[in-house]
């Protein structure tokens, strides 16, 4: 009951992994921890504080949703992590006090449902229309997404970095 952390790529290319649970020790998932883990289907975070490193969940193609718990907090998310997933569904404990998701759970929203931190690409492709009652796109958020066109309604969101990197059907852009 010790473990804080799992360094970069203690489970990747794990063909054959399709559950993984773990105790609310854990704090550090390293870079590219689950990268190629063909099977994985569903992840429930730990009940606590977490840091994920980039490229965490890379080509799990069957990974589907990403669960979180009523303590679960990202305290630091470093670039891409959901890229080149079949992510569909983010589900967000209800008292969870930092998290929402809006009504199909496609979006992973701050618990005030303003700032968008990531969304579930396997639903998202084709036109997109991110309304005003956002204001915030966070950090690698459509990252590695295959949206090929973005209607954003509100000229003031701010777009955090790398927010649309590796989108690389995305066509055309319409802000405002």
């Amino acid at each position: 009951n010790s473990l804080v952390g799992i360094n970069e790529g203690a489970f990747s290319e794990c063909p054959s992994l399709k559950t993984f649970n773990m105790h609310d020790t854990v704090g550090y998932f390293g870079d590219e921890i689950f990268y190629g883990t063909n099977q994985l289907k569903s992840i429930k975070l730990p009940n606590n504080e977490l840091k994920i490193g980039s490229y965490a969940f890379l080509e799990c193609n069957s990974l589907e949703e990403i669960i979180f718990n009523e303590n679960t907090y990202l305290s630091e998310i470093n670039g891409s992590i959901f890229e080149d997933t079949n992510l569909s569904t983010f589900t967000v404990d209800s008292n969870n006090p930092y998290y929402s998701t809006n009504a199909d759970g496609t979006y992973l929203l701050s618990k005030d449902g303003k700032k968008i931190i990531f969304a579930a690409f396997a639903k998202l492709s084709g036109e997109i229309t991110i309304d005003e009652e956002y204001t915030e796109i966070g950090n690698s958020a459509f990252s590695g997404s295959k949206i090929e066109k973005l209607i954003i309604t509100n000229p003031n969101l701010i777009i955090g970095a790398y927010a649309f990197a590796n989108s690389t059907n995305l066509k055309n852009v319409e802000i405002g």
